[in-house]
């Protein structure tokens, strides 16, 4: 399925946009998702020489994206989109 662009999402870097995509498409599951599953997800700490550093890479960028401003307004935009298209 081809991703919605909106402003906010358009200015992310790929990352972010792979961790927005992530948070949308876990959100919709049944299991939910959180940040840091997201950031896993997006491949934050993909380059982790162990699981305990990739755990904790993806804890801190879970925590850094959930605090960033364009990062929460793509999540809001893009979920929007979502609603509106019923995708």
């Amino acid at each position: 399925m081809a991703k919605s662009q909106t402003p906010s999402y358009d200015s992310l870097t790929e990352l972010q946009k792979a961790f927005v995509d992530a948070m949308i498409e876990m959100s919709s599951s049944e299991a939910g998702c959180n940040y840091t599953q997201a950031a896993a997800r997006a491949g934050y700490g993909a380059d982790s020489p162990t699981d305990a550093a990739k755990q904790v890479a993806c804890n801190r960028a879970g925590s850094d994206l959930a605090r960033n401003p364009k990062v929460l307004a793509a999540i809001r935009e893009q979920a929007q989109t979502r609603i509106h298209t019923g995708a």
